[in-house]
């Protein structure tokens, strides 16, 4: 038996204010969409936003450590040198 799907998720790429233009207008435009029933918004909670931040630094973090082993290990960090390199 094949699943039956009714609600679809869409993230955005950024961040928008509810009352842009822009938001507005992305509404809009799935909106009329073959098959959309309604289109509505979620209000970014406080608690989101430092969630957010935790992750990004936690990456940011390990990324460093593991750019600082490759370097302290003579491995090229950004690729290898080319011919053209001085």
């Amino acid at each position: 038996m094949t699943a039956r799907i009714s609600l679809l998720t869409v993230i955005l790429q950024r961040d928008m204010r509810d009352d842009s233009g822009e938001l507005k207008a992305l509404v809009s435009a799935i909106s009329q969409l073959r098959g959309v029933g309604t289109v509505t918004g979620t209000v970014l909670e406080p608690g989101v936003v430092v969630a957010r931040a935790r992750v990004r630094r936690e990456i940011a973090t390990k990324l460093e450590g593991l750019l600082c082993s490759w370097a302290m290990d003579g491995l090229p960090v950004f690729g290898p040198k080319s011919e053209n390199d001085t």
